[in-house]
């Protein structure tokens, strides 16, 4: 009796924590499927389950565990690359050569013979040592049915996943939906036009023909010309795609279109045209090393935040002035051709010197410009077209070019403005700006409504306020600083629709990209706070986001601490980029089985140094750099998607 009755309490026992243990998981479940529905906006009519809420909760960023078995192949392929690069510096470079890498130099996967003696055995040890790495075992970090749960999503035609328009969340739309957007914006005829067939081949050859003049006429370095020879094997066309603009919806809206689906109204998309492969790729690519100067040193150039900030906290604002921020409205793809072309003349000299590129004329860049605005032809679910006005906002030098031409207009309109003496600072980054204003608020009204009829395609919308304003990642405001220096303060802006959809603490990514993420943004939140009391609720802020991500609340104050203990001022300071040979580093994407890997490599270096043969060829031992294997974004976003009949 006795012991029948204590192998049931011990039977009791293990139930009651089998139990405790399983209620524990299924609320763990709900808790994260609830914390995954915060992160994608499903505005399809498909009703996503759980599990995979919880796949797409993850983030588009979020890399799931590799396969074990592909770590030795990937290991295999990254030393022989390496291998061959240190084989070509023996053969091809000079012991102390330190000249920095040229901007168009492209690798040639050229094999070359072997190497020095001492060069030899060094790869022959190394590799022995990396095969001595054992492949550890590693925790999947994503479950089965969370794979399965993707897997099924991308084989489902009637919906489409996207990136929000400055946003992290991921948006999943009806394909109807998404293609009524896409013609609806291709719909303008004064900006596209529907084409029935069109020459790669021919675009290729005219700007080869540009190229072999240049060539005749010296006007091209070895690099620039490898790279602007390299044809284009597939004539690829480019391709059209929206990023939904989720942030002009109020939250209210996102909720009730969430509930109630779209009812036929369409949520509008930035419109993109990814050039990637097409035959102007390459040439839009060396026009901008050559625009990229003439923008640095426009009078109202931003860089970025950090330069913003530092240019902001340089005046003295009187009392009573007013802080004005405007947008141009689509901005790239309203801008003619033919202004873009003027403006870009006019701007360059006659003669462009962009080092460490060769001289070049100007009515050379300024003739492949015109081969690659006339030539913006695309593909949108099947069908052709041309853009007419605008440019691409996929190609590589549409920035600068937009940037030069829309100064030219702003010029212009400041130059016909009888309100212009009255801006007493005046910023811009790229369709973006910022002006400080010492006059009434009806002459500032005044000046962008004589601005928006300068025009045809260009409009502003103007936001006036006197004590604070919103300018890129930022709020600009008077507050005790202003009242003490008269020196504008600063804080953080966070869009009212952001998630904080950050990256997971146990995505297959490197330690230090996780040490990264945290320095990186707390090293901005110190730039954009000048009140230490909107620091401090900023990162904690900041940290309590971290920590629904699964990061650690303390290592994430100590990561916190080592950028707050430097002076502000410090790391807004301006620091210019480090120039000079290129180091050797050994490529790897990164697998969570293998480590170790760096001192593998290191371990027989000082062998290769006392080589008489290689030494001085490589002063340092070579540098782990980790790939980004798959992500969920990868596998669910397509630029192209197959063509679908449409009403």
């Amino acid at each position: 009796m006795t012991m029948g009755r204590k192998k049931r309490s011990k039977r009791d026992i293990w139930h009651r924590r089998n139990r405790r243990k399983q209620m524990k998981t299924q609320m763990n479940l709900i808790y994260e499927t609830e914390q995954a529905m915060k992160y994608v906006n499903n505005f399809s009519n498909r009703k996503l389950s759980d599990v995979e809420y919880r796949a797409l909760g993850k983030g588009l960023k979020f890399c799931p565990t590799p396969p074990k078995k592909h770590a030795f192949t990937y290991l295999r392929s990254s030393f022989r690359e390496m291998r061959r690069k240190m084989r070509c510096t023996y053969h091809f470079s000079e012991p102390g050569d330190n000249s920095p890498l040229h901007p168009l130099w492209e690798s040639s996967g050229y094999q070359p013979d072997k190497g020095s003696h001492g060069m030899e055995t060094y790869f022959h040890n190394t590799w022995q040592e990396l095969c001595k790495i054992k492949r550890r075992p590693v925790m999947n970090n994503m479950p089965d049915d969370e794979r399965q749960a993707i897997a099924h999503l991308n084989q489902d035609d009637s919906i489409i996943f996207k990136k929000a328009d400055k946003n992290s969340n991921v948006v999943l739309l009806n394909k109807t939906d998404y293609l009524a957007e896409g013609y609806r914006q291709l719909g303008k005829t004064t900006h596209y036009e529907k084409i029935e067939n069109t020459s790669p081949r021919e675009v290729q050859r005219q700007i080869m023909r540009v190229v072999n003049e240049m060539k005749v006429r010296d006007q091209l370095d070895k690099a620039s010309t490898k790279f602007l020879e390299r044809t284009v094997e597939d004539g690829k066309l480019g391709a059209f795609y929206t990023l939904q603009k989720i942030h002009k919806l109020t939250a209210d809206e996102l909720i009730r279109m969430e509930h109630e689906g779209l009812k036929g109204k369409l949520i509008p998309g930035r419109p993109i045209i990814s050039q990637i492969g097409t035959p102007t790729e390459r040439a839009a690519k060396f026009i901008d090393l050559h625009l990229l100067p003439l923008v640095q040193v426009q009078d109202t150039y931003i860089r970025d935040t950090p330069d913003f900030i530092r240019q902001i906290e340089g005046l003295r604002v009187p009392p009573g002035a007013f802080l004005v921020s405007y947008d141009i409205e689509s901005m790239y793809s309203n801008l003619p051709h033919e202004e873009i072309k003027q403006a870009v003349k006019e701007a360059l000299p006659n003669k462009v010197y962009t080092a460490p590129l060769a001289p070049v004329d100007r009515q050379y860049i300024i003739s492949l410009l015109d081969i690659i605005l006339k030539n913006n032809v695309f593909e949108f679910n099947g069908d052709m077209y041309r853009q007419k006005v605008g440019v691409a906002m996929g190609s590589k030098m549409s920035p600068e070019a937009a940037d030069i031409t829309m100064h030219k207009i702003l010029k212009e309109i400041l130059r016909t403005s009888k309100h212009t003496n009255k801006i007493l600072w005046q910023g811009r980054y790229r369709d973006d700006g910022f002006q400080i204003w010492n006059a009434p608020r009806e002459e500032i009204e005044e000046f962008f409504e004589v601005a928006n009829t300068r025009h045809p395609f260009i409009k502003f919308v103007s936001v006036i306020h006197q004590e604070e304003m919103i300018f890129l990642d930022t709020v600009i405001y008077k507050g005790n600083r202003y009242k003490q220096a008269g020196i504008l303060d600063v804080r953080t802006y966070r869009k009212p629709t952001e998630s904080f959809q950050l990256l997971r603490a146990d995505s297959a990514h490197p330690q230090h990209v996780m040490s990264a993420l945290v320095k990186g943004e707390v090293n901005r939140l110190v730039r954009t706070n000048s009140d230490p009391l909107n620091l401090t609720n900023e990162i904690n802020f900041f940290t309590d986001k971290l920590e629904e991500r699964k990061h650690e609340r303390r290592a994430i104050q100590t990561l916190s601490h080592e950028v707050t203990c430097k002076n502000r001022e410090d790391l807004l300071r301006d620091r210019p980029k480090k120039s000079g040979a290129v180091p050797l580093v050994m490529i790897l994407p990164f697998s969570p089985h293998r480590q170790n890997i760096k001192r593998a490599l290191t371990k027989h270096f000082p062998e290769l140094q006392r080589d008489p043969e290689s030494a001085g060829l490589f002063p340092e031992p070579p540098l782990m750099a980790y790939q980004r294997v798959k992500n969920i974004g990868d596998m669910i976003l397509h630029t192209r998607t197959p063509a679908t009949a449409f009403p």
